[in-house]
């Protein structure tokens, strides 16, 4: 597959995930987009940052420009249909204790303090703030690469087996704590560095075990249900997942994408942040529907107005955003070589 037609899959499969309680492959989604932001982050700092003048500077307005604009636009909405529906939100978040009340202030305005969920306007914004981690970690990173490739293969080791002890000590999911992401990025990274290819055989296998993974734990009863109450049964099956998807997000890096690729590829940011603020709406209007009809008509009503408005914000907002990003990036001046 194209890589912007994986990304694009991987937003789709959020979406889906927050619509129904059964289907319960956000999480991996999101740890897929996590492993090709650290390869695709490593390869425009190769290329493009590394040759500019106060390159990390340079490294870190663009990454912000890249995210800042479309949150804050559908964090605008999302306050006005949360209004809509509920009306009492701006005195619950007043009523806060003193630390609560700061991580919502936190995180609506600069997506950082998500350790209070339920106060987001935007609840895929905990993402973002990994994803923010991981940007102020890079510069560092690039500079071990540099020095030494080996050094970032053990810092991936080491935080691979923080996020196996976190699994197996909490029985939570580990949705809010930026650690345990942090090696799939780093992966990322590597794959990058080293070029990372796997053989076709290994590819067809591992997703095949993926496939095995998911019939288990969705047709046999015990292991959905495990798979639904138990945190840390959850978070190993998400990171089993993880794996054995690996060879097909990265080799699909290395397949030329198009122009309408590259179209679904933007737009799986939109539709990550736009489809959030319409299923606070959608969770409203089921309310006093329990028939499966009415919550599938209502469901599928949330799913046209998130595309039409994914599509409308991208042609409208973030294209020309992206533009004058671009812009600014290309302006800026470049590393004199030494003769």
């Amino acid at each position: 597959m194209r890589p912007g037609l994986v990304r694009f899959i991987l937003a789709l499969l959020v979406v889906i995930s927050h619509f129904s309680s059964f289907f319960m492959l956000g999480k991996y989604a999101v740890c897929g987009f996590f492993i090709l932001s650290g390869y695709w982050i490593s390869l425009m700092y190769d290329k493009k940052y590394s040759l500019k003048e106060n390159k990390i500077t340079v490294f870190y307005i663009s990454r912000l420009w890249r995210i800042f604009p479309m949150f804050y636009f559908f964090s605008i909405v999302g306050v006005i249909v949360t209004l809509q529906f509920y009306p009492d939100f701006p005195s619950i978040i007043m009523s806060l204790d003193f630390w609560p009340k700061l991580s919502a202030f936190s995180s609506n305005l600069f997506i950082l303090g998500n350790a209070f969920p339920k106060h987001r306007i935007l609840g895929p914004s905990w993402s973002l703030e990994v994803e923010i981690l991981f940007y102020l970690l890079f510069p560092f990173v690039a500079l071990l690469i540099k020095k030494n490739k080996l050094n970032v293969i053990l810092l991936t080791i080491l935080f691979f087996c923080i996020t196996v002890f976190i699994i197996l000590n909490y029985k939570t999911q580990f949705e809010y704590n930026g650690l345990p992401y942090i090696f799939l990025f780093l992966f990322g990274v590597l794959a990058y560095n080293y070029k990372l290819i796997f053989p076709k055989k290994l590819e067809v296998f591992s997703a095949a075990v993926f496939i095995l993974i998911l019939l288990f734990n969705y047709t046999l009863s015990s292991l959905h249900h495990a798979l639904m109450e138990d945190g840390a049964y959850f978070n190993f099956i998400t990171l089993l997942l993880v794996i054995f998807s690996i060879p097909t997000l990265i080799n699909s890096v290395y397949i030329k994408t198009t122009p309408k690729d590259k179209i679904l590829g933007d737009l799986s940011f939109i539709v990550y942040l736009c489809h959030w603020v319409w299923i606070e709406a959608y969770y409203v209007l089921i309310l006093d529907h329990p028939s499966s009809i009415v919550k599938f008509g209502y469901a599928v009503a949330i799913f046209i107005i998130t595309a039409i408005t994914s599509y409308l914000a991208y042609i409208y907002l973030d294209r020309p955003i992206e533009k004058k990003r671009h812009a600014w990036v290309n302006s800026r001046k470049n590393i004199i070589a030494k003769t």
